[in-house]
């Protein structure tokens, strides 16, 4: 190590007023302090996205059931709808063919 590198340290570890010790040991144990302050941050915001996502999913769930069972409503209606209108063609057509033997002599 170099002059200039042993003299840093030992000007860190070791300074020259009291005033800076204490100012250089108040900011070791405020950032220590500190540092367990982020974790508990990132802790409740990754909370809050996990609760927005949860909420998001549910819901986009329950759409997609309400949307399928709109489409299955839909579909019984339409096949509804077919099996009356053959009925009604068949009976129209029964109602022609014995109209149409009637009017035969």
């Amino acid at each position: 190590m170099t002059s200039g590198t042993l003299r840093l340290l030992g000007t860190l570890f070791f300074p020259q007023s009291t005033h800076l010790a204490v100012r250089i040991i108040s900011g070791v144990f405020t950032a220590l302090g500190i540092a367990f302050i982020f974790p508990i941050i990132c802790l409740v915001v990754f909370d809050v996205c996990l609760w927005f996502w949860r909420l998001y999913s549910v819901n986009h769930k329950a759409y997609l059931q309400q949307q399928q069972q709109q489409r299955l409503q839909m579909r019984r209606l339409r096949e509804q709808r077919q099996l009356l209108r053959e009925q009604l063609r068949s009976k129209a057509d029964l109602a022609k063919q014995s109209a149409f033997s009637l009017s035969k002599p």
